[in-house]
């Protein structure tokens, strides 16, 4: 499936469950467009993230698999030649780097007490461990690697974030975004 396809499905969808939610809060906090926009990208990024963590390929809903690969040894793929090659492998370590970059910046957007580097990777931490241990027991592989690559991305994430709030901190447009008012 087109990765590009499994985005756009996932922003629908994300904005279909967020209308309802947004309406009532649009009513009551009066959240600008932007906040609300990032609310719906956040829902999109969760849903892409789950998607290609757990049912890309096929989910198989059994929690006794015969196959379990679990790699707890740290960038052991940089000593060791992959069958899928060098180019594979560095699109794949990509992917898993850009995977979690979007809730690097989002996370800090939305909720201001991770607006610091450590709380918002404490929480993609736990995420990606979350993500990681579930595929282990349904069949999949589970990859400290992973584990990794996806926190720095998110660091990388929180890397636009603080660059956007050293940028346009005085401008109205970043504060309706995180939600400050009279800034």
């Amino acid at each position: 499936m087109d990765l590009l396809l499994v985005v756009f499905a996932a922003l629908f969808l994300a904005t279909l469950c967020y209308l309802p939610v947004g309406l009532i809060i649009r009513c009551r906090a009066k959240l600008s467009f932007l906040r609300h926009a990032a609310w719906v990208c956040f829902g999109a990024q969760l849903l892409v993230v789950l998607f290609a963590t757990l049912f890309w390929g096929g989910f198989v809903p059994r929690f006794v698999s015969e196959y379990h690969l679990l790699n707890l040894r740290p960038f052991v793929w940089v000593a060791q030649t992959y069958s899928m090659g060098a180019a594979k492998m560095a699109k794949q370590l990509a992917k898993n780097v850009l995977m979690l970059l979007p809730a690097g910046l989002l996370l800090p957007v939305l909720f201001p007490r991770l607006r610091r580097l450590w709380k918002t990777l404490l929480v993609i931490g736990v995420f990606v461990l979350a993500v990681e241990t579930v595929q282990y027991f349904i069949g999949r592989s589970a990859d400290v690697d992973d584990l990794i690559m996806n926190t720095l991305g998110g660091a990388a994430g929180y890397g636009l974030f603080a660059l956007g709030n050293r940028v346009f901190s005085q401008k109205p447009f970043w504060n309706a975004l995180l939600g400050e008012r009279g800034k």
